[in-house]
């Protein structure tokens, strides 16, 4: 059997999630033009925040890139949980806080909730944030689980 590539495998995710182009279209704020192109492959650029869609509904990353493991890992992902509790997002928050206070958009002594939802998107929307890097954080995750279960 052939492996299914990437677009193939996003288009079969939102089958199974019930969605439709247009609803996605709109929850992510984009054509439904573009989701079309991406889900036959026109468009060679997915967007991360179009996979990352996909994963806080459930989807198994490494599903969406490589086609292992199940395709379904939960319901629904605690997405804040998991980028707060990451050191790696926490440094990318950080940086992202000290360059809004070196560009003086905000003063140093403001508080910064890092679990506002405009916090949130700022790291999902940051150039350092990639979904990959998220992949591999979670590999890295498993590696240990695997390690106590020893």
């Amino acid at each position: 059997m052939e492996e299914l590539k990437i677009h193939n495998r996003l288009r079969l995710a939102r089958i199974k999630l019930n969605l439709n182009q247009i609803q996605i279209a709109d929850d992510l704020q984009i054509q439904q033009k573009s989701i079309s192109e991406l889900e036959n492959g026109k468009l060679l650029n997915i967007p991360n925040r179009y996979i990352y869609y996909f994963h806080k509904k459930g989807v198994s990353l490494k599903w969406i890139y490589d086609g292992l493991d199940e395709m379904m890992i939960s319901d629904k992902i605690d997405e804040k949980k998991e980028i707060v509790n990451n050191k790696l997002f926490e440094e990318i928050g950080d940086e992202l806080i000290e360059n809004s206070i070196s560009n003086n958009i905000i003063d140093r002594d403001t508080k910064i909730d890092k679990t506002s939802d405009y916090f949130y998107e700022r790291i999902i929307n940051s150039k350092d944030f990639t979904i990959k890097v998220l992949l591999k954080y979670l590999n890295q995750q498993m590696e240990i689980i695997e390690l106590l279960k020893k």
